[in-house]
């Protein structure tokens, strides 16, 4: 049974003519991490930001553990799908300190709980001697783990990441693609990235590769490489 399950997806932009995402069918297993690749433009954003609700659909169905988020008659809001979200410039509060940024996503917890669940992520992504610092008082790598500790710390299905490499020195994007692994398969939340680097494909278990809002070739990382569809698709792998 999938854990997420997408039908049918179309998606405009309001007094556009244009379909961003066109009939964009994907699933995920519980646990899995899924990487939607494509070049800009390709609707992999706009598919990320629909699963958070953020987007609304003009057509198409999504469920999440066999509850329907969206329909023809259904729409679920963002603060009600519990999904975690890590957006690309980490979005952290500069004013709150780590520990504020992470209680910050947890305001129905009562404070014991919280506080106990703060320490539990923070300890999770090796970021707890880190708990009174501010944001500017951090690396990019270690603004990322706690942006992932905030997300992870409500508990939510899944965990959704938009571009999570791009804003790190190449020299570092190895090193925390595998730390993310880690503390995604630690953790057992299940979660999708959204990227254009090929690279990133080294830690998911699931590919989706987009053009021009189609969903091109789904698959392991593993069959897509052996096995491109087309052109586009080995392009994208650069093959």
């Amino acid at each position: 049974m999938n854990y997420i399950d997408s039908k049918s997806l179309y998606f405009r932009y309001r007094n556009s003519t244009e379909d961003v995402l066109k009939n964009v069918d994907f699933n995920a297993n519980k646990g899995e991490i899924t990487a939607i690749i494509g070049e800009s433009g390709s609707g992999k954003s706009t598919l990320l930001r629909i699963l958070a609700g953020l987007e609304v659909p003009q057509k198409g169905e999504l469920a999440i553990n066999d509850r329907v988020l969206i329909d023809e008659e259904i729409f679920i809001p963002v603060e009600k799908r519990g999904i975690g979200m890590v957006f690309q410039d980490y979005a952290l509060f500069p004013h709150l300190s780590v520990e504020k940024n992470i209680l910050f996503g947890m305001n129905k917890m009562k404070k014991e709980s919280a506080s106990k669940r703060t320490c539990e992520v923070l300890d999770l992504v090796s970021m707890k001697e880190f708990i009174k610092r501010y944001p500017h008082e951090l690396s990019g790598g270690q603004q990322q783990r706690v942006a992932l500790a905030r997300a992870l710390a409500p508990k939510p299905g899944v965990i959704l990441l938009d571009e999570p490499f791009s804003n790190l020195d190449a020299n570092l994007q190895g090193k925390i693609r595998n730390e993310l692994k880690t503390i995604l398969k630690t953790s057992g939340e299940t979660a999708i990235f959204v990227s254009h680097d090929k690279d990133d494909l080294e830690i998911a278990d699931r590919v989706v590769i987009l053009n021009k809002g189609e969903v091109i070739q789904t698959g392991t990382p593993a069959d897509i490489f052996e096995n491109p569809k087309n052109e586009y698709v080995r392009h994208i792998l650069g093959i």
